[in-house]
């Protein structure tokens, strides 16, 4: 949906325009929701993969949580904190869970 909304900003902003009781964004709102769009896309990849699996197993997950915690923590920008905060639900979710060699040996017979 935020996707969707900054698609259709210029056209969005034209048609607010128009309307005297309603205010358009600013270009810090406009800059913050591509900030929350970039921290939150992650997600959506994530999501759209294991959605598309039939059965998503132990060799699949852990390294798709490490890639995407791995992703979170090397990418800087506006939303720091938002993505301290989303890196530390996913550690108390699942653990600092990283790809050992056992894991991997193990994976490959899933």
């Amino acid at each position: 949906m935020l996707e969707r909304l900054l698609e259709q900003r210029d056209a969005l902003s034209l048609v607010l325009a128009g309307v005297p009781t309603v205010k358009t964004l600013t270009a810090q709102q406009w800059a913050t929701a591509a900030e929350l769009l970039a921290a939150l896309q992650p997600f959506m990849d994530v999501t759209a993969l294991m959605s598309a699996t039939r059965y998503p197993t132990m060799s699949m997950v852990i390294p798709v949580l490490d890639g995407l915690r791995h992703l979170l923590s090397t990418t800087s920008g506006g939303l720091d904190v938002l993505r301290g905060q989303l890196i530390k639900q996913l550690d108390d979710r699942f653990g600092r869970r990283r790809v050992r060699r056992r894991r991997l040996m193990c994976g490959h017979h899933d």
